[in-house]
């Protein structure tokens, strides 16, 4: 789905270049997506194709471990799974409004 769907919508690319952002790993499992953050400092973060919604991961290292939160992109937004969740019109503007 992302290749057909995503892709064409510059998902993962910073929003004015044709440069992918330095936060999108695209298909990364929970696990090595943990590895990777391991080798960083508190706060550091990615974003990856989810391997179980249709949507993405944002995977966070805290000072207490890696923590992964869904975001939905089954419509034509992108938001953390939840309810009343802010609708942002890009993946970069999710990421930007919460840095």
């Amino acid at each position: 789905w992302f290749k057909e769907e995503q892709f064409p919508l510059r998902a993962g690319y910073l929003k004015t270049t044709d440069t992918i952002a330095p936060w999108f790993h695209g298909i990364l499992t929970s696990k090595k997506a943990e590895e990777l953050l391991n080798k960083t400092v508190s706060g550091s973060f990615l974003i990856r194709v989810s391997e179980k919604i249709k949507g993405y991961v944002l995977s966070y290292r805290s000072v207490e471990g890696c923590k992964h939160f869904l975001i939905d992109a089954s419509s034509d937004s992108y938001s953390f799974l939840g309810v009343d969740q802010l609708q942002h019109a890009t993946l970069a503007d999710l990421v930007d409004y919460h840095k």
